[in-house]
């Protein structure tokens, strides 16, 4: 399911989804002034005809609610005089215009966050994107362990986002961000395919995982059997047996390669584990389940090697214990995490 938004040819902003539109609408309306009686009973009458609805609204509250959203719209809503004549005229005329101007203030809203939009090349652009296109998605160190529609069972590692599609017979994810585990219920009559930013997995049961990096995906089977395809189309497919995994990128892909998956997954038991790791690399890793940013500032120590196995929960404890092993300084600066 995608929620793309269109512009009209009276140059209105529409999503393809009504339900999306809908609960903009409803957005906009409880923000610009508090609700009547009437009003309150209708949207919680809205929520309650379908389960999309309250999730389409929190969507909206949760994107509200991000560091810097809300100021970037509202700054970026002066420069816009069709938001402040629109939403002047829907509080002197909303009585009489009724639905109509909350819809307009909704669009011009959307037009507001349109030129905010210009802006996510400086402010998490991409990361905002994937998550406003997701089904289902986890924040920096969290995770989630869900049922699909077909009994299957897939497990969201930090800061990861997904699109599903379960319909009419088919079995297709779309890993937008982060790593994911399936475990694939046996059905050889639908294929189950996941699809990453280089390529596409195939299976009809197994447990595997796929990672998306910044040039590259990982797919590591755990059991059974994939089929790995790269976009790139200029090799064949290739068969995965357990414990093997296979680097997916813009020029195709890698060879087989041997993994241990106990290791590798181990965060799904709530562990990270390290075996003669570059420092720096250990950083990076420990870095996806905590928000803010973290380095390695001295270039000797980012390569000293560092075996260890840590809890998720406490990766500021990990980070402490790094530093006091390595005789390293943890500075924290100012206005950071």
């Amino acid at each position: 399911m995608t929620r793309e938004r269109q512009e009209t040819d009276s140059g209105a902003f529409t999503h393809e989804d009504p339900v999306a539109d809908q609960a903009l609408d409803w957005f906009v309306n409880l923000r610009n002034e508090a609700p009547s009686a009437r009003a309150s009973q209708a949207f919680a009458n809205w929520l309650a005809e379908d389960s999309r609805h309250a999730d389409e609204f929190l969507r909206l509250e949760d994107m509200w609610g991000a560091p810097g959203f809300r100021d970037a719209v509202l700054a970026a809503a002066p420069a816009q005089s069709d938001v402040i004549g629109l939403r002047s005229a829907g509080r002197a005329a909303g009585r009489a215009a009724g639905r109509s101007a909350w819809t307009r203030m909704a669009r011009a809203l959307v037009a507001a966050a349109a030129v905010f939009m210009l802006a996510l090349g400086i402010w998490q652009g991409p990361h905002l994107w994937r998550i406003w296109h997701s089904d289902f998605y986890t924040v920096a160190g969290e995770q989630a362990n869900l049922t699909l529609p077909d009994g299957s069972t897939m497990i969201l590692n930090t800061a990861s986002a997904v699109a599903i599609d379960f319909a009419d017979g088919r079995r297709e994810i779309r890993l937008l961000e982060g790593e994911a585990w399936f475990g694939v219920l046996p059905d050889t009559s639908r294929p189950f395919r996941v699809t990453g930013q280089y390529g596409t997995v195939t299976v009809t049961g197994t447990k595997f995982s796929l990672r998306l990096g910044p040039d590259h995906d990982t797919v590591l089977l755990e059991e059974g059997r994939v089929e790995v395809a790269g976009s790139a189309a200029v090799a064949p497919p290739v068969t995965l047996e357990p414990e093997q995994m296979i680097f997916l990128g813009p020029s195709g892909l890698s060879q087989v390669q041997a993994a241990d998956s106990a290791s590798a997954l181990a965060w799904r038991q709530g562990r990270i584990l390290f075996d003669e790791t570059p420092l720096s690399t250990v950083v990076d890793e420990l870095q996806r389940y905590r928000s803010g940013t973290a380095m390695v500032v001295n270039s000797a120590a980012a390569g000293m090697a560092v075996s260890g196995n840590y809890r998720l929960d406490d990766v500021e404890t990990a980070m402490r214990i790094l530093a006091e092993t390595g005789g390293l300084s943890l500075t924290r600066i100012p206005g950071g995490s």
